[in-house]
């Protein structure tokens, strides 16, 4: 029996006057989440709107990396926002989610072993928790939408070739229950709270809530052939 229940979710997330997650799609499979999210937008979704899938046959990451999705072991979910922003401000989003994914996942795990990855992965204990995909819809300058998808490894212990040294799941290190119901609506409430933050406070206050969790800091990295040490991530979010 699947650990997902929609109608246990929209109840707890109505008791939580939480709006985020509300209106609720959710299907045993679809190509993508982010695609479907996108497809809604389109036609008028409204902000807090979200897909959630059990399982994508064709999930994907940024630069359009595969996802690993199997059916029924983890959450893949997209979520329709509309915050009028410039389109030049909507990048950082993927950091804000990544705050989102580390507020609810350290009710499960080691609070101290979760890190934000630039510019949208979160880590547990030094292996990839959890992927973040933000595409906009845009109107001129403006994004009409923002579609922010997450895909989070929940019950999954055994991955495929050629993640399986550098992909972790909650249930690997979880102190607790698992239950990706219970999940999501963490979840939501999270995104709900570092998106007002963000919204209301501006990219600088999002970035010194990222100082103490930046899994770049301090270490060597390479971007376009030329290699350097990783000093933090710059106000604007870069």
């Amino acid at each position: 029996m699947s650990d997902f229940d929609p109608a246990r979710v929209e109840a707890d997330l109505r008791a939580q006057s939480t709006g985020l997650g509300l209106p609720l799609v959710f299907v045993r499979e679809t190509e993508s989440t982010n695609d479907d999210a996108k497809q809604a937008a389109r036609a008028g979704a409204p902000e807090g709107a979200a897909f959630v899938a059990d399982a994508q046959t064709r999930g994907r990451g940024r630069r359009g990396h595969a996802w690993h999705s199997p059916a029924g072991e983890n959450l893949y979910v997209s979520f329709v926002l509309r915050p009028n922003l410039p389109v030049a401000s909507t990048p950082p989003l993927s950091l804000v989610a990544g705050l989102a994914v580390v507020d609810a996942a350290s009710r499960y795990v080691p609070a101290e072993k979760l890190r934000i990855k630039w510019p949208n992965d979160v880590y547990l204990d030094g292996r990839k928790l959890a992927g973040i995909l933000v595409e906009g819809l845009t109107a001129g300058d403006r994004c009409s939408a923002v579609i922010v998808g997450i895909g989070l490894n929940v019950h999954t212990r055994a991955f495929p070739e050629p993640i399986a040294d550098t992909a972790t799941s909650l249930a690997l290190l979880a102190h607790r229950p698992l239950d990706r119901s219970e999940i999501f609506v963490a979840l939501c409430g999270a995104l709900e709270a570092r998106m007002r933050e963000h919204l209301e406070h501006g990219i600088a206050h999002t970035v010194r809530a990222l100082a103490s969790l930046d899994y770049l800091a301090g270490k060597t990295v390479s971007i376009d052939g030329i290699s350097g040490v990783a000093q933090g991530i710059t106000p604007d979010g870069r």
